[in-house]
């Protein structure tokens, strides 16, 4: 398996690799959101020598079995495909659970004859509320292939990664660019760009910010807030670590189809009224 995580849900080959596990973390919990009906998607990255999954295990947050969901990731369902040297698993998400998750901490044991694969934990809930929550939903039009380790991202039978983060959307700055030339103390302006950047913060573990080091690397982009839909251009995640080391402040910031361009600008002949024109100074531009 490869050291940096490419989808929301992260799998380990340890339980101990779990965030909250880990000695900095001092037990606190990361909240990764889901629906008690819909699990996130998830992709790991295997050895082809891998051995088969036998069996999937529902546990809470303190290890406890509390269902067997071998069934439903069944082979259609938990697909394993191979690219020679490396394997990928692969889910969907597209098949409701059911019955529904009781709302709670869990995370998802696969199990094999020789070895097991622990997921991060997540929050199963009950609503996820628009307001509340900016969804993200990312995929590449082809696969995502990583240049320098084996592994890559399938985007195959129409996968979608998906996450959702507890925050809101700020209001957007406003930021035009110009191409400006001077001529005789005048600017004139070639070209100008404005843009409508939005922006939002939110806290994240090694892992969220492993996925979000890689969103803006993909072909589409969309978030979701409050009802709305934005198609992304372009968007960027700056992660700032807090004092504890734990969680990271990141600040995002996106750019959507709200971005006009101009090309030249029009100066119109001075009116001055009843006063004399300065020829001098006259001019129009186009």
């Amino acid at each position: 398996m490869i050291h940096i995580n490419t989808t929301p849900l992260a799998f380990y080959d340890t339980l101990d690799r779990q965030s909250h596990r880990l000695g900095y973390a001092y037990g606190g919990v990361y909240s990764l959101i889901c629906s008690i009906t819909k699990l996130l998607p998830f992709q790991i990255i295997i050895d082809s020598s891998f051995p088969s999954v036998t069996a999937v295990i529902l546990r809470d947050i303190h290890g406890a079995s509390v269902r067997n969901m071998t069934s439903h990731f069944s082979a259609t369902e938990l697909k394993r495909i191979s690219y020679g040297t490396y394997d990928a698993l692969v889910y969907l998400g597209a098949t409701a659970v059911s019955p529904a998750l009781a709302e709670g901490l869990y995370y998802l044991e696969i199990q094999t004859a020789t070895a097991n694969l622990y997921s991060e934990v997540f929050n199963a809930v009950r609503s996820i509320q628009a307001a509340e929550v900016v969804g993200i939903t990312y995929w590449d039009n082809q696969d995502f292939i990583f240049q320098h380790t084996e592994g890559r991202l399938s985007y195959a039978d129409n996968y979608r990664n998906k996450l959702y983060l507890c925050t809101k959307l700020a209001k957007p700055d406003y930021k035009i660019e110009e191409v400006v030339e001077d001529r005789d103390g005048f600017k004139f302006v070639e070209k100008q760009i404005q843009k409508k950047v939005f922006k939002f913060s939110f806290l994240a573990t090694e892992y969220m910010c492993d996925v979000a080091s890689i969103i803006g690397m993909h072909d589409n982009i969309i978030i979701t807030h409050n009802n709305r839909v934005y198609a992304v251009y372009d968007i960027l995640f700056t992660p700032t670590w807090t004092d504890d080391g734990f969680l990271a402040n990141v600040d995002a910031e996106f750019t959507t189809d709200a971005v006009i361009k101009k090309i030249g600008r029009l100066f119109p002949k001075h009116n001055l009224g009843d006063f004399n024109t300065d020829f001098n100074t006259d001019f129009n531009v186009i």
